[in-house]
């Protein structure tokens, strides 16, 4: 898709020239199974890299350097962002992909502190920072590719299959993390986690060799040299970028307790084997990719901000009762209670993420979005680190507490959006689009 700026009365206007579908591809999947990996082989990571410190404290040392590359996903949506508003939006993904797949090559051969001593967690921690530079600028830029995209007029069912696109990307971390475990000798197990990260490089491969023609266009959508869509969304649009902050900061939060620390609770505390629990989480993530676009149709039905208050309201009724269909002893249940969480995180995945671009104008929306979704999950990026001491605290009401707070501050937060800035649903003209379809 390609844009021209135009100016009139100081605002910047832009005329469509030429249609391409959004960046729905392989690069979005490699993005995300790059990221995810760390979290699945915590405890794995922990042993290599924080061989003699306690147990406790080497697991917590290890979701810190977790949350380290999250730290980094603000500065990157900056950079990104800007790149996206200034030079193309296309051109701004696929530099971050490429940044993220040499990073993730990088972990695969990172020795461990046996070999190189302190230097192996340092080094851990330039490359975790380096694959949250490129998360930042990524998800952002795709949000506003598929929301500018005249073709997808059911933004919110559109923007749900790229978020779920993005889920493929765990879903094919945790498949091939299974796979790792299974087929490797039990001599190599402590080589085990190392498969997957390799296996990236394949990946990344793949899509320099496959992607668009169109992807790799430097397009010019900003023609004003003074112009900074930095400044402007801070200086025009704080209270749209705080509630988006905190907002996607309480949705990631709850995802990667649901994508990555299930994990290690299902295995540290309900002493279910690791191949066992990715296999859950398995589940877990392919009803994601089910449910989200589908609850991104909900909220063009009924509206973003009604959608989001419903779900809300269902997550802090269900979430008890739900959670502690976790600490039964039969298998079943625990997937019932995987099914539920899944749901009704995945609800609320759906109908909060187009808010996060429509609510920025288009002259910064990539730079708007990208960064209060960069700052909001770099927040996120400890959830698994604070879930885990909830849980030490309380193994059985911990897990459940901790969501519960997300739920209140995401509950407050709504109060606060800019109503006249959320989009508007047209109901006629959404139903008569679905039926057209």
């Amino acid at each position: 898709m390609v844009f021209t700026s135009i100016e009139s009365n100081g605002e910047e206007t832009y005329k469509r020239q030429r249609e391409t579908p959004p960046k729905i591809s392989l690069g979005n999947v490699i993005e995300w199974y790059d990221f995810s990996l760390y979290g699945y082989f915590a405890v794995a990571i922990a042993a290599t890299f924080f061989p003699n410190l306690n147990p406790f404290i080497s697991l917590l040392a290890t979701f810190a350097v977790f949350g380290a590359g999250f730290l980094a996903r603000p500065l990157g949506a900056f950079v990104f962002g800007h790149l996206g508003d200034k030079v193309g939006r296309h051109y701004a993904m696929n530099l971050s992909i490429a940044m993220m797949g040499l990073a993730t090559l990088g972990m695969a051969f990172l020795p461990g502190f046996s070999t190189i001593g302190i230097l192996a967690p340092i080094l851990l921690v330039i490359l975790r920072m380096l694959q949250g530079l490129s998360a930042g600028g990524q998800f952002g830029n795709l949000l506003t590719i598929t929301t500018e995209d005249e073709n997808y007029r059911l933004k919110g069912l559109n923007i749900g299959i790229a978020y779920a696109v993005s889920v493929i990307g765990f879903l094919l971390a945790a498949f091939v993390s299974v796979i790792a475990i299974k087929l490797t000798p039990d001599s190599l197990q402590e080589y085990a986690w190392r498969v997957p990260f390799l296996i990236s490089v394949i990946l990344l491969i793949m899509q320099i060799t496959l992607k668009e023609k169109d992807a790799n266009v430097n397009t010019n959508i900003v023609k004003n040299n003074n112009f900074s869509p930095v400044k402007t969304v801070f200086k025009n649009h704080r209270r749209s970028l705080v509630c988006v902050i905190v907002l996607s900061a309480i949705a990631a939060s709850l995802f990667y307790i649901l994508a990555t620390y299930l994990v290690t609770y299902m295995t540290q505390h309900l002493n279910i084997a690791q191949s066992t629990a990715l296999g859950i989480n398995s589940l877990a993530l392919g009803l994601v990719c089910i449910i989200v676009p589908a609850s991104g149709l909900f909220s063009d039905y009924w509206g973003r901000k009604k959608s989001l208050n419903i779900c809300l309201l269902l997550m802090i009724v269900l979430s008890m009762p739900v959670m502690l269909l976790f600490h039964s002893t039969s298998y079943i249940l625990i997937i019932m209670g995987t099914v539920l969480i899944s749901a009704l995180v995945s609800f609320l995945q759906g109908v909060i993420t187009p808010i996060y671009s429509e609510i920025f104008p288009k002259n910064v929306r990539a730079s708007g979005c990208s960064i209060a979704y960069g700052i909001g999950v770099s927040i996120s990026g400890f959830a698994p680190m604070l879930a885990d001491i909830f849980v030490r605290i309380s193994p059985l009401y911990g897990l459940i507490g901790f969501i519960y707070s997300l739920l209140i501050i995401g509950a407050i937060t709504t109060l606060y959006l800019p109503t006249n800035k959320v989009r508007h649903i047209d109901y006629v003209r959404v139903r008569s689009l679905v039926v057209s379809r």
